[in-house]
């Protein structure tokens, strides 16, 4: 990131003792009112010293601005209420910031910043020297005004203790720190997922890159697409990374997590940056290497095999940061479309045909039922990533009853245990097979454990089975 960003050009002569901030060492902070941030004002640091306000600028890893009018209208009643209260000002939370050459770019604080900017009908960003200048929509700045206007008999009020309220400022010349902040606070709005740290990360590893400029725009639009598209489950990105890519991965290691993906948990697609590896020592692997070269020197591979596939990715890969892990994301979200959504495959009727039969069934809602969905999904996804359609085909069955066990014999299906029978055992099958036969040959082995256990352990003997069920026990009877 440092390297694709130019010198800013400065001409200012400072007064004695007031330092640029490129000049000041380390982490540091200050208390500033909104009208001292937007009028520039000399900073006066915590332990006394003075520096130069720089340029504020919106870096391109930032997502774009999602406060809802709610979200303003809160604003607004809570600086309303300080003022009626007769408090001298109100306290705006913190703002973290990365400072580089004589410039800060917002790493947490983004939201509040536009929002105040348009309020008071002042700019604070630097355009010119923001890398994409359209983080917020014409929509956007009218439900601001609109939130404002609700309140047009106080407006005067608001807007005085609105300038005269203070945040809390974080300078950290450390982008890693930056991170490691970011990753921690929450802004007045809608919280960070696991998707926009993520998306925030590989962005900055991918702007270290020669051509990273441009690969930001196309992959910010790509990732920003698919996190907007909505399917039966929410959004498309979370489901694919979070049900899916990361229960695959920890699957294929092993293990069986219990707990749903969460911010704690982002480290599983946090790789090594391949551009660092001679100064660092990194090991990287042939085929990563491989891989790498294939997609930068012709795009033609990306997407470009019979099932519409990426052919040099694979969901159980080491994480490459940047370009690569937007390509991984993409990939794996264009399967789920093809697998489980709406787009067209003649290739997959006979799959599609089975799973809208035994997966979409009356009741299939229920948490027990959506959990063992989910498995099944994670299995065919792993299945069609290794021997495409045709193996989807063979093997639908198999994969079907290794996921659907624990909610065709039990009353009740809980995330923690669903599919921690077979789904492991079943990855690891298709883990260690090279052809299309010897996969069929290793799940029917091990379907043959998944029938034996259905024959004896059924809770629903001499019960009511729930509706929707006999449809799913309906595959292991035939």
């Amino acid at each position: 990131f440092a390297e694709s960003l130019r010198p800013i050009p400065c001409n200012v002569v400072y007064p004695a003792g007031v330092k640029q901030p490129s000049e000041i060492e380390g982490t540091v902070s200050w208390v500033t009112s909104i009208e001292d941030l937007f009028d520039r004002k000399e900073i006066v640091l915590s332990d006394g010293r003075m520096m130069q306000p720089g340029d504020y600028v919106i870096p391109p890893y930032q997502r774009k601005y999602t406060w809802s009018y709610a979200n303003v209208s809160q604003l607004c009643r809570d600086l309303l209420r300080s003022y009626e209260e007769g408090k001298r000002t109100y306290h705006l939370g913190t703002v973290i910031l990365h400072r580089q050459l004589s410039a800060f770019f917002v790493v947490d604080g983004q939201q509040r910043l536009t929002t105040i900017s348009y309020l008071i009908g002042r700019g604070i960003f630097k355009k010119e020297l923001s890398l994409w200048k359209d983080k917020i929509t014409d929509s956007d700045i009218r439900q601001i005004s609109a939130a404002l206007e609700e309140y047009k008999d106080n407006k005067e009020c608001i807007l005085e203790q609105l300038k005269r309220s203070t945040l809390v400022v974080i300078a950290v010349s450390d982008i890693n720190e930056a991170f490691q902040l970011f990753s921690t606070q929450n802004g007045r709005g809608r919280p960070l997922t696991p998707s926009n740290l993520l998306k925030a990360y590989h962005l900055h590893e991918l702007l270290k890159d020669f051509d990273g400029e441009k690969d930001a725009k196309r992959f910010d639009r790509i990732w920003e697409e698919n996190s907007a598209e909505k399917i039966q489950d929410g959004q498309l990105l979370s489901q694919v990374m979070g049900e899916h890519l990361y229960r695959l991965r920890c699957w294929s290691r092993g293990e069986f997590p219990k707990e749903q993906f969460s911010n704690a948990k982002i480290d599983e697609f946090k790789g090594i940056t391949l551009i660092e590896r001679n100064d660092k020592g990194v090991p990287v692997q042939n085929m990563m290497k491989l891989r790498q070269q294939a997609c930068r020197a012709d795009d033609y591979y990306y997407r470009s095999s019979e099932d519409e596939m990426d052919p040099l990715v694979t969901i159980d890969q080491p994480v490459v940061n940047g370009v690569d892990f937007f390509k991984y994301m993409d990939s794996y979200a264009e399967a789920y479309r093809i697998l489980f959504g709406s787009k067209e495959n003649k290739d997959m009727e006979e799959f599609k045909s089975f799973y809208n039969e035994h997966c979409l069934y009356d009741h299939s809602g229920r948490r027990g039922d959506t959990y063992a969905r989910h498995i099944f999904e994670s299995l065919c996804l792993y299945c069609y990533d290794r021997f495409g359609s045709k193996g989807l085909d063979a093997c639908m069955r198999y994969l079907y009853r290794c996921a659907y066990y624990e909610r065709s014999v039990k009353l009740r299906c809980y995330y923690s245990t669903c599919g921690a029978m077979f789904a492991i055992q079943a990855v690891r099958a298709m883990t260690a097979c090279m052809t299309l036969a010897d996969v069929k040959d290793r799940l029917h082995a091990l379907n043959g454990d998944v029938l034996d256990l259905y024959r004896k352990n059924n809770e629903f003997a001499g019960k009511r089975i729930p509706d929707g069920i006999e449809i799913v026990r309906s595959v292991y009877e035939n």
